[in-house]
């Protein structure tokens, strides 16, 4: 079904519905706010969700972010705080635990 979005979602917002919305990447990955030019083209933070959705700011009430103790990316890109190089054991070990391998190629993930 195809339909006018911001206007479907400010008709359940009035009349009381939750809405939830998931922002699948971290600030990184960001085109405004990320480590330009290794971005998605998408804006994966809270502050996007009026500008992607066309609900009006004033429905989002509440935010909940989810937050790892380390980054990691797949391929090139800057990462400040990369640790492969100074802690190899500690590097394979997080990325065996968190399974951080690329989602489409299966590349081992950058760990910092």
């Amino acid at each position: 079904m195809v339909t006018e979005t911001g206007s479907l979602l400010a008709k359940e917002a009035a009349a009381g519905k939750k809405i939830v919305f998931e922002g699948a990447q971290g600030v990184m990955l960001c085109i405004e706010n990320g480590t330009y030019p290794y971005v998605t083209s998408s804006s994966p933070t809270a502050s996007s969700i009026p500008l992607a959705s066309g609900l009006n700011p004033s429905y989002i009430n509440n935010v909940m972010g989810i937050v790892k103790a380390y980054t990691t990316r797949v391929g090139t890109g800057a990462m400040p705080t990369e640790i492969e190089h100074l802690e190899p054991q500690v590097t394979n070990h997080i990325r065996e635990k968190g399974r951080e391998y690329g989602t489409v190629t299966g590349r081992p993930r950058r760990i910092g």
